[in-house]
């Protein structure tokens, strides 16, 4: 049995949701990809933005919790691609953050296990994810999963 527990994200859940997504992205531009930094108003501005998801019938918001801590998340997102596609409506992982100092395994697996559960009773049989190049057990948990490379997505600084 786990040592967490899996359920939707609430409003009052925002403030630690929002420190916890801040110390990730900190971390992330730290000590993988610096390209990635946050703006000191970014983490409201993120909670804003998720504040908004809970109420969205085309979002679900995800967390994992142990002992009243937020030790994981996980955003998932309806989009429509225009009508010229054949595969128009489709989900994507909007977010997903694992607090590192948990020292816990298995929340990313627990966190995607009702994710896709909440996909399919939404008629979504696809599911995009943007992954960092830079980050490797991220990478390793997706192709464990079983997802395959889609697009490439560049950066191009302009000079």
């Amino acid at each position: 049995m786990a040592s967490f527990q899996v359920r939707p994200a609430m409003h009052p859940d925002l403030e630690q949701l929002e420190g916890l997504w801040a110390d990730i992205m900190d971390e992330i531009a730290t000590t993988m990809d610096p390209r990635l930094r946050i703006t000191s108003h970014a983490p409201q501005l993120w909670r804003q933005q998720v504040h908004t998801w809970l109420d969205d019938p085309a979002a679900h918001v995800l967390i994992a919790e142990k002992d009243s801590r937020i030790i994981g998340f996980m955003i998932g997102l309806i989009l429509e691609r225009p009508l010229f596609y054949y595969q128009q409506k489709y989900g994507y992982i909007a977010e997903l953050g694992v607090d590192g100092h948990a020292h816990v395994g298995g929340v990313g697996t627990a966190l995607l296990n009702p994710m896709r559960e909440w996909f399919l009773a939404q008629d979504i049989k696809v599911v995009e994810v943007a992954v960092m190049h830079l980050h490797p057990m991220a990478q390793a948990f997706w192709r464990a999963k079983g997802a395959s490379e889609f697009i490439d997505h560049f950066w191009y600084r302009l000079k």
